[in-house]
C-alpha cells in the first residue's frame, strides 16, 4: 500500500472522487498486489473520469429500462445492487454500458456521502451486494455483447466493488448458460457467486437483507421491487438509495 501510495501521489485527479486508501487497496485486491498492475488501473480510471467529465449520469431511456434497481443495504451496510435481465433487450451495448456506469457511480455517491471520519466496520471497502434474478428470464434476453462489457468496467473502471454475487432462479437451461459464461470470469469473481435455484432464494435473501426490506418474492415482508410498467416515480425507477 505504501508503495502504490507513493506512484500514484502525483496523479492529477480533478474530475474523480478522493483515490484514497479504499480505491487503492481494491486495486490492489483486483491486480493480486502487483502494484505495477494496481498504479496502471489508477491511472486508467483517471482518464476515463477525465473522458467522462466525472460521475456519469443517466438518460431518460435507462431510467425507463428496469434491469438494474438499488433498493436498499444488506446486514453488512453494502448496497443491494439487483439485476434484473428479463428486462434486457439485446442489441445496445452503448446504452447498457452507459447505464451500468450510472448505476455504479450512484453506489459510489452514497458510499462516499455516508462515510464519516473512519472506515466502516462491516463494509470497510465500500462494495456492494449483488443480486442477479434470472426469474422470467430467457434466451431472448441472453446478451453476450453485454456480458463482455460488464466484465470489462468491472476489471477496468470499478475494480472489486462487488463483494458477493447472488444469482437467483437458477434454471438447468441457465446452469448450461453458466458453465460457458463463468470460464470469462476471474477466479476471484468465480468465488464470490453462489447459484440458487427457487426453492432455496427465500432462505438465503432473508440472511442477506432484512426481511422488512425485502420483497415477498424473495421471502419478505417488504413492498414489492416495482418494475419498469409499475414505476412511477425515480425511486421506484432506480430504487430508493440510487434515488
Amino acid at each position: 500500500m505504501t508503495e502504490l501510495r507513493g506512484r500514484v501521489a502525483t496523479t492529477t485527479r480533478p474530475e474523480c472522487e478522493p483515490l484514497d486508501d479504499v480505491a487503492l487497496a481494491s486495486r490492489l485486491i483486483a491486480t493480486d498486489l502487483n502494484v505495477d498492475e494496481a498504479a496502471k488501473l489508477v491511472e486508467e480510471y483517471v482518464g476515463y473520469r477525465r473522458e467522462m467529465g466525472g460521475g456519469v449520469t443517466p438518460s431518460v431511456e435507462w431510467l425507463e429500462y428496469g434491469i438494474c434497481f438499488v433498493p436498499c443495504e444488506d446486514f453488512l451496510g453494502r448496497p443491494v445492487l439487483n439485476i434484473r435481465p428479463r428486462y434486457h433487450r439485446p442489441g445496445n451495448v452503448d446504452l447498457f454500458r452507459h447505464g451500468m456506469r450510472t448505476c455504479l457511480d450512484a453506489i459510489k455517491a452514497h458510499s462516499l456521502h455516508k462515510r464519516a471520519e473512519s472506515f466502516s466496520e462491516t463494509n470497510p471497502l465500500e462494495q456492494y451486494t449483488m443480486i442477479w434474478d434470472f426469474a422470467g428470464a430467457g434466451m431472448r434476453n441472453l446478451d453476450w455483447e453485454a456480458f463482455h462489457c460488464t466484465i470489462f468496467e468491472g476489471a477496468h473502471h470499478y475494480p472489486n466493488m462487488g463483494s458477493q454475487i447472488y444469482v437467483l432462479n437458477v434454471s438447468a437451461p441457465l446452469r448450461w448458460v453458466w458453465a460457458t459464461a463463468s470460464r470469462f470470469l476471474h477466479p476471484r469473481v468465480r468465488r464470490k457467486c453462489i447459484l440458487l435455484p427457487p426453492r432455496e432464494v427465500g432462505p438465503c435473501m432473508r440472511r442477506v437483507v432484512p426481511a422488512e426490506l425485502l420483497p415477498p418474492e424473495y421471502g419478505g415482508t417488504g413492498a414489492p421491487w416495482p418494475g419498469p410498467k409499475e414505476a412511477l416515480t425515480l425511486e421506484d425507477q432506480v430504487g430508493a438509495l440510487a434515488a
